[in-house]
């Protein structure tokens, strides 16, 4: 593929917020370190702990019926930003050691399976996005990725979704829901940050302990 033109966060230009589960930033033209779970990746037990965490953490900053009630999310951005993006490191943290321990039917490590994702994520390289490093793990992919100028993130990532999911079908894989629905994502700030997402990306099958042909990884040249 071509080398990779990197765009990182720019402080001085419009940014676009909006919230879920998880927080998700937008600004157009930038690099993002984005991550794609299977639905049955995280068990509901852990799920509702986290839940339970994040009411707790919601209501010790006065913000009791949850960010989604009126002025939830008003109330969360008047927080100190500092604790703020604590605790969303302290969210992203757990959600990655936990897709790392293997949980759910790890379809990903199927290799048909695996190849459909290879090939949905290079599939718009240069139209709708530039495609960087990624990794596809059994039952989730992390990926550096730079949308073009009109493709929204969510757009493409439900593409891929979407493409992998018929092939998991036609394949007798899928029953149910294949991915979850709301995928993580973080605005790439500077250089260093993705010299650090790289190589995690580059790590995360030796340090899940994965076997050969569990796993696919690829690594793009950056501008």
């Amino acid at each position: 593929m071509d080398r990779i033109p990197f765009q990182p966060y720019n402080p001085r230009a419009p940014v676009f917020s909006y919230r879920r589960n998880l927080p998700h930033w937008r600004q157009d033209g930038c690099t993002y370190f984005v991550t794609l779970r299977l639905a049955d990746s995280i068990p509901r037990r852990i799920l509702l702990a986290w839940e339970q965490e994040r009411k707790a953490w919601l209501s010790a900053h006065g913000i009791a019926q949850g960010l989604h009630a009126p002025g939830g999310d008003e109330r969360y951005q008047a927080i100190d930003a500092r604790g703020r993006r604590a605790f969303e490191k302290r969210q992203a943290h757990q959600l990655h050691l936990e897709l790392d321990r293997g949980h759910g039917s790890c379809l990903l490590a199927r290799t048909a399976i695996r190849e459909a994702v290879q090939d949905a994520l290079g599939h718009f390289h240069g139209q709708r996005c530039w495609c960087g490093d990624w990794v596809i793990m059994p039952n989730h992919v992390h990926w550096l990725v730079r949308p073009v100028q009109g493709w929204p993130l969510e757009g493409i990532l439900n593409s891929i979704k979407g493409f992998v999911s018929v092939k998991a079908s036609a394949q007798g894989a899928k029953t149910g829901r294949l991915w979850q629905a709301e995928s993580y994502d973080h605005i790439v700030r500077n250089r260093e940050e993705l010299e650090v997402f790289r190589k995690y990306i580059a790590d995360n099958p030796r340090k899940a302990h994965l076997s050969s042909g569990r796993f696919a990884v690829y690594q793009a040249e950056w501008i």
